[in-house]
């Protein structure tokens, strides 16, 4: 059994929709509580999220700091914002246009497809069920889950726990140093998806392809898994 793993943001889905989604956000936090920096509560959000909380706890925990500085009370529950988090990401997250080519073609040849994200649960499975792909996917792993962000590997040996395929029989596919990094570190083999041209860096491990498109990103994972075999 072999098996293809993805990442959602950045690979499937914009990620700049995933920015716009939390900036529309942080706009609409801010009006309802009588501030117009929006700027502020985007900044707190990406400082708790960069501390490894999830994503609804991050607005809520810069929702909390920008009530003290600012000194207002908070309207609105943490279900609520749980609510406002998702709508938002499913009214801005847009697929690439090769998206579905993709996984079409993963599923023909492999038909074991993964998804490794560090959204939120509810986050991912809301967009996943709006842009109609969650029907690809047989396990879903998030950060929220296990408490843990990439390149954590465990995050990635679990939904390979969850395929029931083993590690060296998956390939991943990223466009970050962190999809790499952690599938590397799991035992697998990695297509690093550069659709920019370039990429970050902040790791020793490096990938086993590279590739412009998730097409092409696609045909080398399967590539390597032909490789495996032998």
């Amino acid at each position: 059994m072999k098996a293809i793993i993805f990442d959602l943001f950045g690979t499937l889905i914009d990620l700049r929709s995933d920015e716009l989604a939390h900036k529309e956000l942080s706009k609409y936090l801010s009006l309802i509580h009588g501030t117009s920096n929006f700027e502020e509560h985007l900044r707190l959000y990406h400082k708790y999220a960069s501390k490894g909380l999830s994503s609804v706890k991050a607005v809520w925990k810069a929702l909390e700091e920008l009530a003290c500085i600012r000194n207002f009370s908070i309207k609105l529950s943490m279900k609520d914002i749980e609510e406002l988090h998702i709508k938002y990401h499913v009214k801005y997250s847009i697929l690439f246009n090769d998206a579905i080519k993709a996984l079409e073609m993963a599923k023909r040849a492999v038909d074991i497809l993964g998804l490794v994200s560090d959204a939120d649960v509810a986050v991912v499975n809301a967009i996943l069920e709006h842009l109609g792909i969650k029907k690809y996917f047989n396990a879903i792993v998030t950060s929220e889950e296990l408490s843990i962000r990439k390149p954590d590997p465990r995050l990635f040996l679990e939904v390979s726990r969850r395929l029931s395929v083993r590690p060296e029989k998956c390939v991943v596919i990223g466009d970050s140093w962190k999809d790499v990094e952690g599938g590397k570190k799991a035992g697998m083999k990695v297509v690093l998806l550069l659709r920019s041209g370039k990429a970050k860096w902040s790791s020793p491990y490096k990938p086993d392809y590279e590739a412009k498109d998730l097409v092409e990103a696609v045909s080398k994972a399967l590539e390597a898994l032909e490789v495996d075999k032998h």
